[in-house]
Order: structure tokens, then C-alpha cells, then sequence
């Protein structure tokens, strides 16, 4: 029996983690079955990973090349046992010394790749995979090779591929750059590397919204990671992920699925409800036409279940935690938008107001709570993002990392002066939190950006 770990629009990853053998080998097996660009990826694919092998860096044995019977291009490949990608290891880290350590391992695989003129046209972490802490490269298709050097690849091209690397990594962890940039440098002997560590600080901003900007149009079209339906009277998207009892009672009747939920918030313009399906417990918010006047006014803007979908994203890119989104549902009348649904995971922990004006709660863990808000907020003013209600309840604080929910008033600005002054309102209302607990208000007034 196989097991399907990955799927895309052109390929189908099968593995099996039993009894799945090729010549008494455990196998991964890559499908290409698209009909019309599934061989061009075959092609691709077999010509990156010959690229890796024939330079002897790391990336899973291939033990076959060829077509299956009904002509539907196929690899296999050694399975990697107990096998974590870059970004799954990255996530599981506690402590910058960790990432650091981490980072310098990565920096000597990518500099083994770039001495060889090689290089991956969409670096990410998700590239690689580690087993028994050896860093494997993967996703052949994505390798390219450029004409040698006498030092490799050209220094321009190295420098924009680490730059697109260091972009998918958090705002929070650029601390940790000029070290892993030094060690790379390092590899390669290269005698200073200063410029470079100033061109891609100012290459960053850049390239992170173009990153975030992609992956929230991706999330509203039928992709890998998303479905998409489209009919006259409502469009609804969720993950490929999403539970299947979940998915089948919110495809029949999202109302009579809220109606057997706890109530969370009961409001005019929205109501919250928490259901459990399989064990499993979701958040669903329905956001309510209240008249026909409100619905003249709000039928050609995008619902703020459709915007609170984009922006759930634009968090989740931006390694800002905030409830898995998993579903939304928007009524629609042809081209005209009349409420909809926004799905995503519970999180059931306390807000920011009940965790740190809690009296039994240790002050060390608080202070470490309170550092987290202001690393929150500079990386919102980073990335010029504004919550638009930044009211206690609308942070949960689990394990000492914080959670943001409530997103539909949230928007990226590219305007600095606009930024601002939303970004001095969130600040405000933030603080308007503690008026009474001036040591807690004047401690945030004193450390937030």
C-alpha cells in the first residue's frame, strides 16, 4: 500500500513506510502525470538531480528513470528514513544558538552547490532534507547550473541566492545573518563579504513582500496547498488538508454546523461559534449582513471573511503565529459579495489581558511574554502591517508565544507616512489595555518601538 506525501498540479509523491520496495529497497516514488507538462518536469527533474550527482553533493540516490505502463513518466528514489525538511527542523528550535549552528550547516551545503555553478532558482527550506544530520538536496526541477567560473558561480548570482534564502527566514532572526554569511564566506575563502551583507539588507524588505504578496495570491486560487470553487452564488477555498467531516458540513450547511457549536460572540456584524468534529475543534466566524443598506454599501468590497483569509496568510508567511485558516466561504450574487465564513483552528489559551494582569502567574514568565510583544511589534513595523485593533483580547498567549486573531481590519501598507499613523494608533490602543496597571503600561510605553 502506498501513501501519497505530497501532491502538486504536475507531480504526485508516493511513499510507503512499511513495504514499499524496489529491488528489497524502501523507495520514494515521483509520478508525473500531468498530460501536458508532466514530461517537460520529468525532463527537468532527471536533469537537476543528474546536476547533484554528478558534482557528488548530497540529494537521495536515484534508482530509477523511466515510464509505467499507461506511458506517465516516473523516479524513485532512495527513501530518506525519519527524514525532517530544513524548514520542520528550523521550526523546532528553541534558541538563536540552535538556528545559528543550523544556519552554518546549511551556508556549507549551499556553498558546496554554488562552488559547483550550481544553484536553486526558488531557494527554500523546504529544498532540503535532513537525515541523520546529513542536509540532502531535493527538488531537481529547481536546479540550475551555470557555466563555470574559476571560482564558481558568479559572485551576483550567490549573493541574490543567498538573499532569496535569507528572506524566507524571520525578521526576528536577522541577528543571527553576518555570522552565517561569514561562514559561508568561510567555505569559499572569500576575503570579506561586508558589501554583500549590506546589498542583501537592503535586498530584504524587497524581496519579503514580493515573497508575502505571492503567497497570499496563491491562497486564493487552486494550488498545491489550496482548493478553489467558483459557482454564481458563492466561492468557497480551503486547504487540501482540511479534516473531511469538517469539509463536508461546511460544503452542506455552514449555518446548521454553527448551530451546534458553543457560542463564543453573539454580535451584529459577526458571530463566533467553536464546533468540534473528530475530536477536532474549529473556530467558525460568520460575518452578518444586518440590512439592505449595509449590504448596498459593502457588495463590491471584498468580505471580511475574504480578507481575513488573505491576511491569516499574510501572517503565517511572516512567521507570525495565528490559528491555522483552514476554510472561507463567501456568499455572493454573481460579481456582487454578501457576507461569508472564516474557518481556522482553535487555540484555547487566555489573552494578553488575563495572562499578564494574572496574579498567580510568575514574573519571569511575563517578562518573557512582554519581550515577545515588542518583537511583535517591530516586526509589524518591519513589514509595515497594521492590526487595526490591537485590543487585549485579541492576542492568546499559549506557551509563551503569542497568537493573533481577529484580522479582518488588518493592512500592509507600502506608503511609510501612512504606515505610521496606524502603527501609532495600534501602539495606542495597545496601551489603552494597561490604564490600570500603570507599572505594565508604562513598562510597554517604555520598550515598544
Amino acid at each position: 500500500m502506498l501513501s501519497t506525501i505530497n501532491s502538486w498540479p504536475t507531480t504526485l509523491y508516493l511513499a510507503d513506510h512499511t513495504n514499499c520496495t524496489w529491488n528489497k529497497r524502501q523507495v520514494l516514488i515521483k509520478l508525473f502525470f500531468h498530460p501536458h507538462s508532466g514530461q517537460r518536469h520529468y525532463q527537468r527533474e532527471q536533469h537537476g538531480v543528474k546536476l547533484l550527482i554528478d558534482n557528488q553533493l548530497s540529494t537521495p540516490a536515484l534508482l530509477f528513470a523511466g515510464t509505467l505502463d499507461d506511458a506517465t513518466p516516473v523516479l524513485i528514489f532512495d527513501y530518506l528514513p525519519a527524514a525532517q525538511t530544513a524548514l520542520e527542523r528550523w521550526t523546532s528550535f528553541d534558541t538563536d544558538q540552535q538556528r545559528l549552528n543550523f544556519l552554518k550547516k546549511l551556508m556549507e551545503t549551499i556553498a558546496k552547490q554554488h562552488q559547483c555553478g550550481i544553484w536553486q532558482n526558488d531557494l527554500h527550506l523546504e529544498n532540503f532534507l535532513i537525515s541523520d544530520e546529513v542536509i540532502y538536496s531535493i527538488d531537481g526541477d529547481d536546479i540550475q547550473q551555470q557555466s563555470q567560473e574559476a571560482n564558481g558561480l558568479s559572485r551576483k548570482k550567490r549573493r541574490d541566492n543567498l538573499a532569496l534564502l535569507f528572506a524566507q527566514l524571520p525578521p526576528q532572526r536577522e541577528s543571527l545573518f553576518p555570522t552565517a554569511l561569514a561562514h559561508y564566506g568561510h567555505q569559499l575563502t572569500e576575503q570579506s563579504l561586508t558589501d554583500w551583507a549590506t546589498i542583501i539588507d537592503q535586498e530584504l524588505p524587497l524581496l519579503r513582500n514580493k515573497r508575502r504578496a505571492n503567497y497570499i495570491q496563491k491562497s486564493f486560487r487552486s494550488c498545491s496547498e489550496f482548493v478553489r470553487h467558483n459557482s454564481f452564488n458563492k466561492i468557497s477555498i480551503f486547504r487540501r488538508d482540511i479534516d473531511p467531516d469538517l469539509l463536508v458540513a461546511l460544503q452542506a450547511d455552514p449555518d446548521k454546523l454553527m448551530a451546534r457549536g458553543k457560542m463564543l460572540k453573539d454580535g451584529n456584524s459577526a458571530t463566533v461559534v467553536a464546533v468540534e468534529i473528530a475530536n477536532k475543534s474549529w473556530v467558525i466566524k460568520r460575518y452578518n449582513i444586518k440590512n439592505w443598506w449595509h449590504a448596498l454599501k459593502r457588495c463590491w468590497r471584498p468580505t471580511r471573511a475574504w480578507t481575513s483569509w488573505g491576511n491569516a496568510h499574510r501572517l503565517s508567511i511572516s512567521q507570525i503565529k495565528t490559528p491555522q485558516p483552514v476554510a472561507m466561504i463567501e456568499k455572493r450574487f454573481g460579481p456582487l459579495r454578501f457576507g461569508g465564513y472564516y474557518v481556522c483552528a482553535e487555540v484555547v489559551a487566555p489573552n494578553a489581558c488575563e495572562y499578564l494582569l494574572d496574579p498567580q502567574l510568575k514574573s519571569k514568565t511575563k517578562e518573557v511574554v512582554k519581550e515577545e510583544f515588542v518583537s511583535i511589534f517591530k516586526v509589524l513595523q518591519q513589514l509595515k502591517i497594521s492590526h487595526g485593533d490591537f485590543k487585549g483580547t485579541n492576542f492568546l498567549i499559549q506557551d509563551n508565544e503569542i497568537w493573533l486573531i481577529d484580522l479582518d481590519a488588518m493592512s500592509e501598507f507600502r506608503s511609510q507616512s501612512r504606515f505610521l499613523g496606524k502603527f501609532q494608533a495600534d501602539r495606542s490602543r495597545f496601551l489603552r489595555n494597561w490604564d490600570d496597571n500603570d507599572l505594565l503600561k508604562q513598562w510597554f510605553d517604555n520598550h515598544l518601538p
